[in-house]
């Protein structure tokens, strides 16, 4: 464990890096000055050789014929005196031999030659150290020749230079590593004791205090690293310290809950629990809940519950329920609220439940709701209206016959405010201000009971009052009881009611299926609204694009119908604040009381109607517009006139469908289907318009694209509608807005001028008839189709006043410049022919560069 912990440690890492490297830097160090001394000795070798060489040859070309081997030996001896010459030899005429020593046998060596001339002169620059090396010099010596032989022991000459090369590096790495020794305890002694001081206190888990004291031994940034250090453990202690009293706290806040709670995990055992758990379910100690099962705590019956509860938590936060628990001894009703603990990821771990005894609370509930039953039902079926009001003047109770007196549910009614001079108003009471003095003294007296009869619009009633006490003798409250006592008179007069109603609205149907227009529809279903409902007015205001208006308006107050623009402020009103409000909801809207916040309701207050009830003519995609009826002050819209309401608005509605659907048949009766253009209906019912009026100006242009039965030929269907579709683009863009634009037949377009003489048209046909020259196509076999024209114009009154005799001339004039020649323009006035004359069928090049052929087709 020591070992290891050296090994790992970064003092250990750090000492033996430096070594290390001051290794490898004396090595590297030698290296580079063993190589530096060989190639230097190499050098000092190779020229000591040529030099003796030189000299010997020059002594030896002096000699006299009589040299004796003894003499040749002392010359070697005198000139070759380095010791790194291994031994040398002279040969004279293969006679005499002479060396300096045995001369060693070469044969079995790989031997370097090394060949020097007679004066000493050689290409190569150095000897080998690493072989032998044989130097071979020839020389002249008196009437022969002679030769010199020396031997060069490289690898001892090697060996020999690296002992001395080691020798004089050997102080050098003494010095070294003195200095590595030095800077080792200087590093000890600076950064890894403290260092490993730290890592010391570290390792052995110190406290602040053991830090404290490192910071004030030490100085610089390890003094300041350990301070550093000292104070975080310093805040990780109180940190701590916090921590474990905020559990403890939580821990007993925990056991002693006044709720029991307990933590199960996802196989259902219970994994923690309080003491109000344990007391819960009459058990001795929590810790013998830790570990169950959580389910034989809980019904059969009841058991489901929790597992719905537990799977809501899967998306929910908390999910609550109600079960019954069993105890030792007894059953309890809790309430259970489930948390579920997540992790880090979101996974669900474990869920807390907590669990309120609510035993009494659900007795005491189900008695109570038991009591609340049994009294709602007998209230319910009384046939007499129940209204309890307590001693702050809220309603307290209602039942379903007297909502249905007034029309109103009974949720709607509890909790409000009684108010006796409007609470009453759906009755109709015929003398309003009798009959709400009456009931007020009534609310006066909190003692004695009374009773009254009023005659009301929807029959007699018997109101009987009883006041509340309670066991005190102090007021609590006041019961009424409404009865109608004219229960068959009521219906049979609602039978007569509903039958009338259904009989105007069978002649309002009848009436309105006869309708072709708009300003018919709106004036004839306006007033027979007005004669149906009875009310002070009703308005139409029904969509409309036309330009400037968003809406058009009809008011009828049983005088006459008229339009509302006389009446700018209802205009506005209606059209920018009721409309939209009552076309974003599709069922009626009552406003009893006009509000005082909306925008619509000052227009209406000026005009004396204080009721208002709207509903939106909802047609088969997009709603129409709307219908509203509104009354005067002191008269109510009664339910009646909203069943009408809701009744009559669906069948406007399908009739201004039908008005939109005839409008839509008509003119795609007037429309070309390719281009989108008007067709010759449209052109020829305009021409008679104008030919209406008197000292009027028109002119009437036909074009036809010439040799179209060429490219009927050439081009399949869909280019041939593309090429129409273009040409109809191209005239309209060039046409002023006032003219329209139409497709006759095929490859002809009729232009209707308003406004243009003569000799405006025939200028106008000249332009258009270059800007269909102008139009290139391209056909299947990429050549590209030189676009031409033939115009017919005639005008009026020059050509008469007559629709057809003008549309008739435009058709003879158009058929005279097909004659004349194409991509001509014919006018009877103008006797002459404006154009090219006849097109030449040579090809030519187009804007683009490519070649534009005109194709005509053969007389």
């Amino acid at each position: 464990m020591r070992r290891k912990r050296l090994e790992i440690s970064i003092v250990t890492r750090l000492v033996s890096c430096i070594v290390l490297g001051g290794v490898a830097v004396s090595l590297g160090l030698g290296v580079l000055q063993l190589h530096h001394s060989e190639d230097v000795l190499r050098t000092q070798i190779t020229q000591r050789v040529v030099h003796s060489v030189r000299l010997l040859q020059a002594r030896l070309r002096a000699q006299d014929d009589a040299i004796t081997e003894s003499r040749l030996r002392n010359l070697l001896q005198s000139h070759l005196v380095d010791p790194r010459l291994r031994t040398a030899r002279v040969t004279l005429d293969r006679s005499v031999t002479a060396s300096l020593s045995d001369w060693p046998d070469l044969g079995r060596q790989h031997v370097r030659v090394w060949h020097l001339t007679q004066n000493a002169m050689t290409r190569t620059q150095e000897t080998g150290l690493g072989e032998m090396t044989l130097v071979i010099a020839p020389f002249n010596w008196g009437q022969g020749n002679g030769m010199l032989e020396i031997v060069i022991d490289g690898p001892a000459i090697r060996e020999a230079n690296r002992v001395r090369v080691i020798r004089e590096l050997a102080p050098n790495w003494l010095f070294m590593s003195v200095m590595v020794l030095l800077g080792l305890m200087m590093l000890r002694h600076w950064f890894t004791g403290p260092l490993t001081m730290l890592m010391e206190r570290i390792a052995a888990h110190s406290g602040p205090d053991a830090f404290y004291r490192v910071a004030k031994r030490t100085r610089g940034e390890f003094g300041q690293l350990a301070e550093a250090v000292g104070g975080m453990l310093t805040r990780l202690e109180t940190t701590t310290d916090q921590l474990r009293k905020r559990e403890r706290a939580f821990e007993s806040l925990y056991q002693h809950a006044p709720a029991a709670l307990i933590n199960i995990d996802p196989a259902g055992k219970i994994v923690e629990a309080n003491h109000r758990a344990a007391e819960l379910l009459d058990l001795l100690a929590e810790s013998i809940l830790i570990g169950s099962p959580v389910m034989p705590f809980i019904k059969a019956e009841d058991r489901g519950l929790l597992r719905q509860a537990i799977d809501r938590l899967v998306t929910d936060h908390s999910a609550r329920c109600e079960m019954r628990l069993e105890g030792d001894s007894r059953t309890i009703h809790a309430a259970v609220e489930c948390v579920g603990e997540r992790d880090e990821d979101g996974q669900l771990q474990t869920v807390r439940l907590s669990l309120l005894d609510i035993s009494d609370a659900a007795k005491l509930q189900n008695e109570l709701a038991d009591k609340s039953r049994l009294m709602n039902l007998i209230i319910d079926h009384m046939s007499d209206g129940i209204l309890l009001v307590n001693a702050t003047g809220r309603i307290a109770a209602v039942n379903q016959q007297l909502g249905a007196l007034l029309h109103r549910r009974p949720d709607a009614l509890i909790g409000g405010i009684y108010d006796s001079a409007r609470f009453w108003d759906e009755l109709g009471v015929a003398d309003q201000e009798m009959f709400v003095n009456r009931l007020q003294q009534i609310d006066a007296d909190v003692q004695r009971p009374a009773q009254e009869r009023f005659e009301a619009r929807v029959g007699t009633f018997l109101f009987q009052s009883v006041p509340v006490q309670d066991t005190l003798g102090d007021s609590v409250g006041r019961l009424w009881v409404v009865s109608e006592i004219t229960s068959e008179e009521h219906a049979q007069r609602l039978l007569d009611q509903q039958t009338t109603q259904l009989h105007a609205l069978k002649r309002l149907g009848q009436q309105l299926s006869n309708l072709h227009s708009l300003n018919d529809l709106m004036e004839r279903s306006s007033a027979l609204l007005f004669d149906l409902l009875g009310v002070e007015a009703i308005g139409l205001a029904v969509r409309c694009d036309e330009q400037g208006r968003r809406s058009r308006q009809l008011l009828n107050r049983g005088t006459d119908s008229y339009l509302l623009e006389p009446n700018e402020a209802m205009l506005s009103a209606v059209e920018r604040h009721l409309m939209p409000q009552l076309l974003s909801n599709r069922d009626v809207t009552l406003w009893p009381d006009l509000p005082r916040q909306a925008g619509w309701s000052k227009s209406f207050e000026q005009a004396g109607l204080t009721t208002l009830a709207g509903v939106p003519l909802t047609g088969g995609k997009d709603p129409h517009g709307i219908i509203w009826i509104a009354r005067r002050g002191g008269e109510r819209i009664e339910r009646h006139h909203i069943y009408l309401l809701e009744a009559v608005a669906p069948m406007i509605a399908a009739q201004l469908d039908l008005l939109e659907l005839h409008r839509t048949l008509h003119q795609m009766r007037l429309t070309d289907p390719t281009t989108d253009l008007p067709n010759r209906h449209h052109l020829e019912q305009e021409i008679v318009k104008l030919a209406r009026q008197t000292r009027s100006t028109w002119s009437v242009l036909m074009i036809s694209l010439d040799h179209f039965e060429t490219l009927y030929e050439t081009l399949d269907f869909a280019s041939l509608e593309h090429l129409v579709r273009s040409i109809a683009l191209s005239l309209k863009r060039a046409m002023r807005k006032s003219c329209i634009v139409t497709r006759l037949e095929g490859p002809t377009f009729g232009i209707l001028c308003p406004s243009m003489d003569h000799d405006s048209a025939v200028a106008m046909a000249d332009r258009l008839r270059q800007v269909v020259s102008e139009q290139h196509f391209s056909l299947p076999d990429d050549r590209m189709w030189k676009l031409t024209a033939s115009i017919g114009v005639s005008a009026s009154p020059q050509d008469g006043q007559a629709a057809d005799a003008v549309l008739r001339r435009a058709g003879d004039r158009l058929e005279l410049a097909r004659r004349a020649g194409h991509e001509r323009h014919h006018g009877a006035l103008c006797c002459q022919c404006h154009g090219d004359g006849a097109t030449n069928p040579a090809s030519r090049a187009g804007d683009d560069g490519a070649p534009v052929f005109e194709l005509h087709a053969e007389k």
